[in-house]
């Protein structure tokens, strides 16, 4: 996603409920019973909030023209809002109708959006059976299921190879890294410096993409959870050893250098990006990678797509990992019934089709999927493959109470620690998992 655009990962940042923020838990009531889904004749007007811009944002508008032109007596205001603008609503006592975004599974131990069982039981579109269960499961709280993966919500991994500058380094994509020790051979072969040290290509940077954001898969790659749901409970120091290679790796070519090759360029697949462009080899991130080259690179460039490397004593394990945009129904629920409607609709394979075509993306339902047209951005069909051959399949952010901002920047400020500070790593990992464990404990006493 667009970083430029208050993309999928930029807006993440931003969305972090602490602090004062979570008083709004006290605005809001507290019930959770649903109605009936069923539509009243009277025409009703229901808002619908999400937080893209850009190619998204534009899918996220047609979809609700569309949901209009099939239920006339019901009026869509489609609205961009950031994570400050949602906030103050449920401060207010007047969050949206429907919501869709990354951070709304925060609202779910708060109880702030609409427990959703009794109208699934009812509801002839949405099956919870058309779900892969770890995804589905990271909108569950308490057994109760709050809200659905919608509009970008798949798999997470993916290591991504520019194909013309492998071969140019005599490197065969065909027969890519399979450990992380042999992803950094090819990294430094694949990296070009020139006086100082001044970086006119980079291999591989393992802070860019969905690498950057390692709480959760790096340590899925290394086999472990970072967080468990059932017990409740983080493993921040299964980051030990990524964190030790990759600030090595960093500071071996600068991080200096590195900052300074970032400031050249857009953020992740941006049109202006170094992957984009051409000027950088290696790159991890999600299955929405295809399609948004295929609509934003640079037509020489080619890429191909394969399982990201994992440790040498787990060499061959594929792993993948998934943290799926979430659509709820807030509380107060102003309109349920047909706010629900629009729900079914933003979950229906017709809205993934205007999402898939539109912004390169898609919600992950197993009917989707049968009949998704991978050759449309090539590579994508290793991305559908993957949710079936992996070994392992991680979803554990959005189950978290934290979300994802929180541990997101305790991961980032250790790892800068690590990298500029030279602080042991055990040291910086213990007090992340503690700055974790208080912020849990403060919200699940309420």
């Amino acid at each position: 996603m667009s970083p430029r655009t208050l993309s999928r990962r930029e807006f993440l940042k931003a969305a972090c409920l602490t602090g004062s923020a979570l008083a709004l838990g006290a605005c809001t009531p507290k019930t959770t019973q649903a109605p009936e889904a069923i539509p009243t004749e009277e025409p009703k007007t229901i808002s619908f909030w999400y937080y893209w811009t850009g190619i998204w944002g534009e899918a996220c508008t047609t979809v609700a023209n569309k949901f209009m032109e099939t239920k006339p007596n019901i009026k869509v205001e489609a609205i961009q809002a950031d994570w400050e603008k949602i906030l103050a609503a449920f401060a207010a006592g007047s969050p949206p109708d429907v919501l869709l975004d990354f951070s709304g599974s925060q609202l779910m131990p708060r109880k702030q959006v609409l427990g959703l069982d009794e109208l699934i039981a009812t509801s002839k579109v949405l099956k919870k059976d058309n779900y892969f269960p770890d995804m589905l499961n990271s909108f569950q709280w308490d057994g109760v299921q709050y809200g659905f993966p919608a509009a970008e919500a798949g798999v997470d991994m993916g290591l991504v190879m520019n194909t013309g500058l492998v071969e140019a380094a005599g490197l065969d994509p065909a027969n890519p890294p399979q450990t992380i020790d042999e992803l950094l051979v090819w990294g430094e072969k694949l990296t070009i410096t020139g006086d100082g040290g001044i970086l006119s290509q980079v291999g591989f940077d393992p802070l860019d993409g969905t690498s950057g954001q390692g709480f959760y898969n790096w340590a899925a790659l290394y086999g472990k959870n970072w967080w468990d749901a059932s017990t409740r409970t983080f493993d921040w120091q299964a980051l030990a050893e990524p964190f030790r290679w990759q600030a090595d790796w960093i500071n071996r070519w600068g991080a200096v250098n590195f900052e300074a090759f970032r400031s050249g360029f857009g953020g992740w697949l941006e049109p202006d990006s170094s992957v984009a462009l051409g000027t950088q080899a290696l790159h991890i991130n999600g299955y929405w990678t295809p399609g948004e080259l295929f609509l934003k690179a640079a037509k020489d460039q080619k890429y191909a797509y394969t399982w990201v490397p994992t440790p040498a004593n787990r060499k061959g394990v594929k792993v993948q990992t998934s943290l799926p945009t979430g659509i709820f129904l807030p509380i107060p629920a102003k309109s349920p019934n047909e706010a629900f409607l629009l729900l079914e609709y933003i979950c229906s394979d017709e809205a993934n089709q205007v999402f898939f075509n539109t912004a390169g993306g898609f919600s992950w339902t197993k009917s989707w999927l049968a009949k998704v047209d991978t050759a449309k951005y090539p590579g994508l069909d290793f991305y559908v493959k993957s949710i079936a051959e992996a070994d392992e399949l991680y979803s554990n952010v959005q189950n978290c109470p934290l979300g994802f901002s929180l541990p997101q920047d305790e991961y980032t400020k250790a790892l800068n620690a690590v990298i500029y500070d030279n602080k042991p790593v055990e040291d910086v990992l213990n007090a992340a998992q503690k700055t974790c464990e208080e912020e849990l404990a403060r919200i699940l006493r309420g």
